[in-house]
Parts: C-alpha cells; sequence; structure tokens
C-alpha cells in the first residue's frame, strides 16, 4: 500500500481524534519523510543505531521523538508534548501515534531490521499499547516480530505485557531497569551510551540478558556472573559517527 494512502487512512481514523488527545493530530508527509501536526507542535522521528553488544553489527535503531513549535526556534521537550493530553486516555493514545509516526518513517529507511521504540511512563495502567490503528499498518509489512516495545521504570498492566507477547511485539528493558527482569522477561537489554550532555548519543548496545552476562538470583534480583557493567571507560564499542 502507497505511503500516502496509508496516511490518509491514518487521518480519517478516529484513532487520530480521539479521546483526551486535546487537539487535532494528524500525518504529513513531505520531503520523503513523515512528521505529525500536533496543535502548533511539529513532531518528528530521529533514529539512533542499537549495535550487537558482542559483535558491534547495526541490528536496528530506536525512534525518538523530536518535536519543534510552528514558527519558532529550538526543540520542544517531550515532556511538553506528553503534558498537552488532557486525559490519561489522551496520553495513551498520544503514545501509540509516537509510535506508529516512528514505524511509518522507519519503512522509509534503506536499512531497517528491528525498531525499538518506548512506551511512555504515563501509559502504565493501559490494558494494551501497540501502535495506533494496528489493521492499516499490517499491509505496510512491519511485522511485529521486527517491533521491540522498551518497558521499565514504573509498573506495568499485566495485561499489557500479555496482549505484547500474543501480537508477537519483543520487550526490551534498558540497563537500569534490570532488577525487574524476572518480572518482565524481556527479550533485549537496551545498554545506553555514556551521555554526553545533551547531545544525542551516536548508538546504544543491545544484547539478550544472556549476551549481558545477566541472570536472575533466587531473590529475585539480578547479577552478572562476569565482568562489569559497561561504563564511560570501558564501553566495549569504539565510537560510531555515523548515523547508520
Amino acid at each position: 500500500m502507497p505511503l500516502t494512502e496509508v496516511i490518509l487512512l491514518l487521518n480519517a481514523s478516529p484513532c487520530t481524534r480521539g479521546e483526551g488527545l486535546g487537539t487535532e493530530f494528524r500525518f504529513v508527509a513531505a520531503a520523503g519523510r513523515v512528521f505529525a501536526s500536533y496543535g502548533d507542535l511539529r513532531l518528528e522521528s530521529s533514529f539512533v543505531p542499537l549495535l550487537d553488544f558482542r559483535s558491534g553489527e547495526v541490528r536496528g535503531h530506536e525512534g525518538v521523538l523530536a518535536a519543534a513549535r510552528s514558527g519558532c526556534p529550538g526543540a520542544v521537550a517531550a515532556g511538553e508534548v506528553y503534558a498537552r493530553p488532557a486525559s490519561g486516555a489522551g496520553i495513551v493514545r498520544l503514545d501509540r501515534l509516537v509510535r506508529t509516526l516512528h514505524a511509518l518513517n522507519y519503512l522509509l529507511q534503506p536499512q531497517r531490521g528491528m525498531l525499538l521504540v518506548g512506551v511512555h511512563p504515563g501509559t502504565a495502567g493501559a490494558s494494551d499499547w501497540g501502535f495506533a490503528c494496528d489493521g492499516i499498518l499490517a499491509p505496510c509489512r512491519l511485522l511485529p516480530e521486527r517491533l521491540v516495545l522498551e518497558v521499565g521504570g514504573v509498573g506495568y498492566h499485566r495485561r499489557a505485557l500479555r496482549a505484547c507477547r500474543s501480537r508477537g511485539y519483543g520487550l526490551a528493558v534498558s540497563l537500569a531497569d534490570r532488577g525487574r527482569l524476572r518480572e518482565l522477561r524481556p527479550d533485549l537489554v537496551k545498554v545506553p551510551y555514556p551521555g554526553a550532555g545533551g547531545e544525542p548519543p551516536p548508538h546504544h548496545l543491545v544484547g539478550s540478558p544472556r549476551d549481558l552476562g545477566i541472570r536472575n538470583t533466587a531473590t529475585g534480583g539480578t547479577r552478572r556472573s562476569a565482568g562489569s557493567w559497561p561504563t564511560p571507560a570501558n564501553w566495549p564499542i569504539p565510537f560510531c559517527p555515523c548515523r547508520c
């Protein structure tokens, strides 16, 4: 299905005009990319390469929200974007739309691999996550097996976790949430690049818990069987200046 047709279907769907969004949300295709108009905000996708923890090869990308106010210089923080919805239901709906924005832009990338997208903490109580209008996206061949949802940081609805698994989505947690491996049983652990201020990271690392030497302990915690956690001093993959 052509991307222009997908966007027309999305914009005509109730999912972009649902309860609690507070203002209209529309997808727009321009200059070979897709962005979203959300009130006076322009929402775009940027992608951070995900490198295999062992080999350093690109396994996919993480979708990151970039926002700006129309006619104004400078970026708008994601927290301000998620403060727009008028209700908890609106935050859930907006989060699905943002993930859908990332998915549409990822379809335009020449080399894709898996797509990792975050689940906003404000949606923790929701019983379902996923993407807005899954049925519209299905013909685009972005199969669930290539989509990974990053969860963690707060408690999540068990029904939502089961729904993600049943649809074929993968689950990931950040290294900071490794203490929740027993509860969430993720497919991947993301090791964030050691931050350098507010600059976008050149890449993150990903691997299965076993790849990273993490295992559950009898008390429900975790420990690493050998070595030490990646830090700026022992980062295992050299700096990668590319935007793979």
